[in-house]
């Protein structure tokens, strides 16, 4: 029955907010998962769907959950105007962020700014999952 979905752009922004401040308390953040020589080869590579396969199962379900949520936000860009650049870089500092820096060897200040391959991986997993997305915009404009 639809009961409980997220179907209208401020309900999607709010929770946007609140998975990112839960995504910001886990213990160790999703990137923390993979050496950094996986993370500059996954950023190297166009196919960087294969990220998916270096988590642990449970991180990788996680993350899956995650990108699908990111996907839902960008199907609602024609209201919220966030593009996946954007919300991947707003999401970024939350999976690798400062309690990742110092096995990447940077410091804490540095760590958000640092999160730009992070980020770039996370814009292009969103896009896949947009471009693959059984979300109809025109459905969730009517519905919201």
């Amino acid at each position: 029955d639809g009961a409980g979905e997220l179907r209208s752009w401020y309900h999607i922004t709010t929770a946007f907010s609140l998975v990112r401040h839960w995504f910001f308390q886990l213990p160790k953040m999703i990137f923390d998962h993979l050496t950094a020589q996986q993370l500059v080869y996954v950023h190297d590579q166009s196919n960087c769907e294969e990220v998916l396969s270096y988590f642990p199962n449970n991180i990788s379900a996680l993350f899956r959950w995650l990108l699908q949520f990111l996907a839902k936000i960008r199907s609602f860009s024609h209201i919220n105007q966030l593009t996946s650049q954007q919300i991947a870089a707003y999401i970024s500092p939350c999976l690798v962020g400062s309690k990742g820096a110092e096995k990447y060897g940077i410091d804490s200040q540095q760590a958000i700014q640092d999160s730009k391959p992070v980020a770039d991986v996370v814009e292009r997993l969103i896009i896949n999952r947009v471009e693959g997305a059984s979300v109809d915009v025109k459905e969730v404009e009517e519905d919201g």
